[in-house]
C-alpha cells in the first residue's frame, strides 16, 4: 500500500513538471544571450510603432504569430496591433533591452545599453534564472555588425536616448564631442543642459525646455 502511494505521488509530480515545461515553452521569449522570459511576467511595457501613436504602460496578452497580431491590454480593454507595424517593444522610457521580432513573428529580446548612470532610472524585462530552453523556431542568420565603443562620457538627449561619446570640451554655452575616433567633432548648445562631472567621465543631460 505504501509503495503504491509513493508511485502515485511520483506520477503526479511528473505530470505537473511536464505541464509546467509545456507552459514555459508555449509562453517563452528568448534573449539573444540564451536567457528566457515568460510573456505573462514582462509587466507594463511600451510599444513603439512605425505608424500611429506609441502605446505606453500596456500589458501584452498574446502574440498570434500565425496571424501576425499582438494583443495588448490598456485600461482594462483589449486591443490588437499588426506585428509588422511594431518598431520595438521596451520595458520603459530608458530601456536596457528591447523586444524585436524575427520575420516569422517570433519575438526575441535584445540587449541595448550596458552603461548605467545615476541620473536615469533604467528598466529591463524579467527573465527566468537558471532555466535554459532552446527555441524550436528556425534562427535567422543576421550579418555581424561591429560597433565601435568610443569614449566614456554620456549624453542624454531630450527624447531620453542615451549616447556614449567622448567629450572634448564643455562649458556653460557649448559642448564639443566625438562619437568615434575617426569621426567629426559635433557642437551642441548647453543652455538647457545639466552637466555632472565625475572622476573619469562627464554626463550631460539635455532637458526639454519648459
Amino acid at each position: 500500500m505504501r509503495t503504491t502511494a509513493i508511485v502515485f505521488l511520483l506520477l503526479v509530480l511528473s505530470l505537473q513538471n511536464n505541464l509546467t515545461a509545456q507552459n514555459i515553452k508555449a509562453d517563452s521569449i528568448f534573449w539573444d544571450d540564451g536567457r528566457t522570459s515568460i510573456l505573462s511576467q514582462l509587466g507594463p511595457i511600451w510599444i513603439l510603432v512605425k505608424q500611429g501613436s506609441d502605446k505606453k504602460d500596456v500589458r501584452i496578452v498574446e502574440i498570434k504569430k500565425e496571424k501576425g497580431i499582438l494583443v495588448y491590454e490598456q485600461e482594462k480593454t483589449l486591443h490588437d496591433i499588426a506585428i509588422h507595424n511594431i518598431e520595438k517593444i521596451q520595458p520603459g522610457k530608458h530601456p536596457l533591452s528591447s523586444m524585436l521580432f524575427y520575420p516569422d513573428n517570433t519575438p526575441y529580446i535584445k540587449r541595448e545599453y550596458f552603461r548605467l548612470d545615476a541620473l536615469v532610472n533604467y528598466s529591463d524585462f524579467k527573465y527566468i534564472s537558471g532555466i535554459a530552453i532552446r527555441s524550436t523556431q528556425p534562427q535567422v542568420q543576421k550579418p555581424e555588425i561591429k560597433t565601435e565603443i568610443f569614449g566614456c562620457d554620456t549624453l542624454i538627449e531630450e527624447s531620453g536616448q542615451v549616447r556614449v561619446v567622448k567629450i572634448i570640451e564643455v562649458d556653460s554655452k557649448f559642448i564639443i564631442y566625438k562619437t568615434s575616433g575617426s569621426g567629426p567633432n559635433y557642437v551642441k548648445c548647453t543652455n538647457n543642459a545639466g552637466i555632472t562631472r565625475y572622476v573619469k567621465c562627464i554626463t550631460v543631460n539635455f532637458m526639454k525646455p519648459k
